[in-house]
């Protein structure tokens, strides 16, 4: 499959992940990848510069990620993904 067809996450879509923390269970949400003036976190409306969204940002389905938080490493799947 050639690459101009491979999704990636930026501004405009919305990414499915799992993701687990050390010694906690292991979780699946969809974060919508939004403008800055759009944010929402009680609807996982997050932006592509937040932690999460640099993150995540460019990655495509399969690809796994961490992030650094006050707790310890987050590591994430990406499950699935698509436009808004």
């Amino acid at each position: 499959m050639s690459d101009q067809f491979v999704q990636k996450i930026q501004t405009g879509m919305w990414a499915k992940v799992r993701g687990a923390m050390p010694g906690q269970e292991k979780f699946e949400a969809v974060f919508h990848f939004v403008p800055n003036d759009q944010v929402d976190l009680d609807e996982n409306k997050i932006s592509i510069d937040s932690p999460l969204g640099q993150t995540l940002s460019g990655a495509k389905v399969g690809d796994k990620a961490q992030l650094e938080t006050k707790n310890g490493v987050l590591g994430l799947l990406v499950l699935d993904l698509g436009r808004v």
